[in-house]
């Protein structure tokens, strides 16, 4: 069973976008002339890549505030299940009292 697991989230080596940019980088150092039309493919590439990158960026942050937010409102939801099994007779006594004032 352990072994099914370790399948399931065992990273598989991908090639990063920073790691085809520098190839791309480095195939550019290789051509002499920057008029020659490979240049220009290339020069397509490294753009479409750098834009790629700074979006995978934007997308893969969490804000503190979000992680804050979503901690909390866990907390909040097991403490009231826990009341709710501890206090079932006061909840419902509670109840009635604040119905009787209003």
């Amino acid at each position: 069973m352990l072994e099914r697991f370790k399948k399931w989230f065992k990273r598989k080596p991908k090639v990063t976008i920073e790691e085809e940019i520098k190839s791309v980088l480095m195939e550019m150092r290789l051509i002499a002339d920057s008029n020659d039309p490979h240049y220009d493919v290339l020069l397509g590439r490294l753009c479409k890549l750098k834009e790629a990158e700074s979006s995978q960026k934007d997308r893969r942050r969490l804000s503190p505030d979000t992680i804050v937010v979503a901690v909390a409102a866990l907390v909040q939801t097991v403490m009231i299940i826990k009341h709710e099994e501890l206090n079932t007779i006061t909840t419902k006594a509670m109840n009635f009292v604040l119905r009787g004032r209003t």
